[in-house]
């Protein structure tokens, strides 16, 4: 609606079915939903017409409703099926709810061959591609004279030609096998100035004449190829992709002006136990804990790598995010140390052991609203707050607050079954560390492989070769090494204690130093400074989680208990969950 009085824009409806270009205020009259395609009915308050809305606005359906204005800033015209209409590029729903403004409005003929048709020939249908607006308002990005926004490609679009940018790539080549034979194929993700994206598959020739020429970040002009119906549920939220043909063309662009910054729909972390399994969605949270790397081979014999990140978030929710493979080897804990908000776009929503998300791609940088809040937040107590977790394991049963006591005689960690992959159960146990099993004489640290390597599998020096050490996993020699903490110590509340191990970055937290620091001890024979970095650790109260698992140890067997967390106690809601206890006899 116009500042000044308030109406919508008389005569938008005209302007659209005529091929002209306009900003100004619609309302809603009705809204068709088939599938994943919608379509509004919108108006002027003289004229009706039909415009679909792109699936990269499905974030605001649930505001447009009949009676809903809408702000429109920029769109393409274009013809569908015969008729004149526009993609939308930029709009708003800037009120929800309001009485209907044209009751007498018309249905404008949107046919492509009335004659109060002024557009120009549709590039659905071979024609030159339309005009476009070349500047977006409110600071986004702008498109660049003879290209193609990505929002108007569709199957009947045959010449394009795109500016983009690469927002993800596969990380390797895949191979297939099929009854017509074996192929290689991969696939990224490109995002134009508007920030809408879509995904591209290159096969065979092009996909080895293209694997090396993408690399992601960097913008390219892309045309020729074929664009088809999305046959793939990714997170992309595009009904077409493109695959590269013979004639596609990728070329670097290092002018990488006028893109918009990159769009997201947030979900929180709260309201992903209302999220669909297998869906893909958004999400900025801060990193709680970072699990160090492991690797290992999957079912079929394949070698595989994941880090375990713990999000937390202002609505005291925390969730397991899986990192995999290349990502998971590139952030390190020393990258996602405690604190750091990540954004991870199109993370997909897992429901083994609760709610757990597997993580597509990590993005530090930019400057979201969310993001600030986030700190805002942790800074004030936030990093304290004892949270609930929405992703559980050992049997799917939620990581219960023990005692020792319950612990033990409730057999926790049991494998009953023998299964091969049981994983064992988590609780949590609030107690004192009160003994430390550090020994001068056999510190409590491994020597393993150097951080190019990419392993933490045990190095020995080799006899004979001093300065030069050995791994037995990896088959290679290296001139360093790097110590990892294997720390036992003792977890005591108030019906027993335990003794527990705690490995590297864990143990890091714990003590308050690393490995690296107590090896320089033992190298210096400074015995005394050795046993105060355990001394002064004694007696510290915490929640600690805890993974029992049943395991055989010279042939007795026996529950040994990881600590995989450990945080302080928030006195405050320790006092208030006493309280609702009470209230609840």
């Amino acid at each position: 609606m116009t500042e000044d009085n308030g109406s919508l824009t008389a005569g938008m409806c005209q302007k659209i079915v005529n091929g002209e270009v306009l900003q100004g205020y619609l309302q809603i009259k009705a809204v068709n939903t088939n599938g994943n395609k919608t379509m509004l009915s919108v108006h002027d308050s003289k004229h009706i017409i039909k415009v679909p809305l792109p699936s990269n606005h499905n974030n605001l359906l649930s505001k447009m409703k009949p009676g809903a204005i809408l702000e429109i800033h920029s769109y393409n015209c274009t013809t569908m099926s015969g008729q004149n209409t526009c993609i939308l590029q930029q709009v708003a729903v800037i009120q929800e709810d309001c009485e209907d403004l044209g009751p007498n409005a018309q249905v404008l003929d949107q046919s492509s061959s009335s004659g109060n048709s002024k557009s120009q020939p549709s590039a659905m249908f071979g024609g030159p591609p339309q005009k476009q607006q070349q500047k977006r308002s409110g600071g986004s990005g702008s498109l660049e004279k003879g290209c193609t926004p990505i929002s108007a490609l569709s199957p009947y679009v045959n010449t394009w030609k795109l500016k983009v940018r690469c927002t993800e790539k596969d990380e390797k080549m895949k191979e297939w096998t099929n009854a017509r034979g074996t192929g290689k194929l991969f696939s990224f993700v490109i995002m134009d100035h508007a920030g809408t994206e879509i995904r591209c598959t290159a096969f065979n020739d092009e996909a080895e004449k293209f694997f090396n020429t993408v690399v992601k970040d960097k913008v390219y002009y892309i045309s020729k190829g074929r664009v088809k119906i999305s046959t793939f549920k990714t997170r992309v939220k595009n009904d077409y992709q493109i695959n590269c043909s013979r004639d596609t063309k990728i070329t670097l662009c290092n002018d990488d002006s006028g893109f918009s910054e990159r769009q997201f729909d947030f979900v929180s972390i709260s309201d992903i136990e209302q999220s669909e399994d297998k869906s893909f969605i958004d999400v900025i949270a801060i990193v709680k804990e970072c699990s160090e790397l492991s690797e290992f081979t999957s079912k079929s014999g394949k070698d595989l790598k994941n880090r375990k990140l713990t999000l937390i978030d202002t609505s005291s929710k925390t969730i397991e995010a899986t990192i995999w493979n290349e990502s998971a080897v590139e952030w390190t804990n020393e990258s996602l140390p405690p604190g750091t908000v990540v954004i991870l776009p199109g993370c997909r929503v897992g429901s083994y052991g609760g709610r757990s998300l597997s993580v597509n791609s990590i993005l530090t940088e930019g400057n979201p609203p969310q993001k600030e809040q986030l700190l805002t937040w942790w800074k004030q107590g936030g990093c304290e707050a004892e949270a609930t977790s929405l992703t559980t394991r050992g049997g799917g049963k939620a990581a219960e607050q023990l005692s020792w006591m319950d612990a033990v005689n409730g057999q926790k960690g049991l494998n009953p079954e023998n299964k091969d992959d049981y994983k064992g159960c988590y609780f949590n146990v609030r107690g004192f560390i009160t003994h430390y099993a550090a020994n001068f004489e056999k510190p409590p640290y491994y020597l393993a492989c150097p951080e190019s390597a990419n392993s933490m599998a045990k190095v020995e020096e080799v006899d004979g070769q001093p300065g030069q050490w050995f791994c037995g996993k990896t088959q290679e020699t290296y001139s360093s090494y790097r110590p990892r903490f294997v720390l036992r110590f003792q977890v005591a509340d108030w019906t027993t204690g335990n003794y527990v191990s705690s490995f590297n970055e864990q143990a890091e937290n714990i003590v308050g130093c690393s490995a690296v620091d107590v090896e320089k001890l033992v190298k210096q024979g400074d015995e005394d400074r050795f046993n105060d970095v355990f001394k002064q650790k004694l007696w510290q109260q915490g929640n600690f989680k805890i993974r029992a698992k049943e395991d055989v140890w010279e042939d007795q067997s026996r529950i040994r208990y990881d600590v995989i967390a450990v945080s302080g106690i928030n006195y405050a809601q320790e006092c208030k969950n006493r309280l609702d206890t009470l209230m609840a006899l």
